[in-house]
């Protein structure tokens, strides 16, 4: 397995990075360090950043390269209006697109056989002992996926894009192999993905990347369009390719990953190097001054959720939202 991070150039996403890579060495000490971290960027991280990075963690770091400048053929950015600006006219919906078909398609997975997806902002606060397979999925289960717990959706981000898989799946004669999650979805709960483990040879099956492909790369290129985020798109993937026995929920880890990480007094073995201080003083001053979240809000957290069909709105109790580096 491997640990996947998507890294945007900017002095706040590089700390966090950091206090992130700490908490996952502290929570997660199963596998000796040995896991690589594959730092996703767009080239533009210097070798004094690359260092400083790579002094955090015994784990290996890798840095492979992607290219946010290129667009789905049929798409003109210069003459298209965007929706969502947060770092950059289309840097949102490059990252949606990323972890929705591109990551998919980057060679650097071909030696791996699962992935762990970490967020920059994100932290483990609690050790993970029940769960010896991480950052992988149990290699005595048929699991493709582990799945970490539901959040309710705005309807304005998956606006046409129910209809657009039933569309699909109608006209590839496609058979929905978790109506349970289909369901999910047409109730606006999605899989919160900001944390999960993934088979890499399940989603690059051609059948699920045509699916994949249909909804990231082709018209109406909704989510360019209409900031149709990888969550949902995720979500639906599963739903129409993955047998019920084959989605793992690990909703316990909900209790113990935090996006954003809220406080850098729950990673415990924050180390005195001066760029883990930094880091440390970077978190305690955005929680001192109260800085509010750039991302746009995913809905409430549905807690402990099985299965779409233990997830109500009556398990609603707080409200997070979704974030990412681009």
């Amino acid at each position: 397995p491997a640990i996947a991070i998507l890294l945007a150039n900017s002095k706040s996403d590089i700390l966090n990075l950091k206090i992130a890579l700490k908490s996952v060495d502290e929570y997660m000490p199963h596998d000796n360090m040995t896991t690589p971290v594959l730092i996703f960027n767009e080239g533009n991280l210097n070798e004094e950043q690359k260092s400083s990075i790579q002094s955090i963690t015994e784990r290996p770091i890798h840095f492979p390269l992607v290219d946010f400048q290129q667009f789905p053929d049929g798409f003109n950015p210069e003459t298209e209006e965007g929706n969502w600006n947060k770092r950059s006219k289309w840097g949102y919906q490059q990252m949606c697109r990323f972890w929705t078909t591109k990551i998919w398609e980057h060679p650097v997975l071909d030696g791996y056989s699962t992935y762990m997806r970490f967020d920059t902002d994100s932290c483990f606060t609690e050790r993970l002992n029940e769960y010896p397979h991480l950052p992988g999925l149990p290699a005595d289960k048929p699991y493709v996926y582990a799945a970490n717990e539901f959040r309710m959706e705005d309807p304005t981000f998956i606006a046409g894009l129910i209809e657009l898989a039933k569309d699909y799946v109608a006209l590839n004669n496609i058979t929905v192999k978790n109506p349970e999650l289909w369901e999910a979805v047409r109730e606006k709960k999605i899989i919160y993905n900001n944390f999960e483990i993934s088979n890499i040879t399940f989603f690059r099956q051609p059948a699920v990347m045509a699916f994949q492909r249909s909804v990231s790369d082709s018209e109406p290129f909704g989510v360019f369009r209409k900031r149709w985020g990888d969550a949902p798109i995720r979500t639906l993937t599963l739903a129409i390719f993955a047998e019920v026995s084959e989605v793992m929920w690990i909703s316990a880890i909900a209790q113990r990953y935090e996006h954003p990480c809220p406080s850098v007094d729950k990673v415990v073995r924050i180390s005195s190097d001066k760029t883990a201080a930094a880091a440390t003083n970077n978190l305690t001053d955005r929680k001192a001054n109260n800085l509010k979240d750039e991302s746009p809000p995913n809905g409430e957290l549905l807690s402990g959720t099985k299965s779409p069909a233990s997830a109500s709105n009556k398990n609603i109790v707080g409200e997070k939202k979704r974030n990412g580096p681009a």
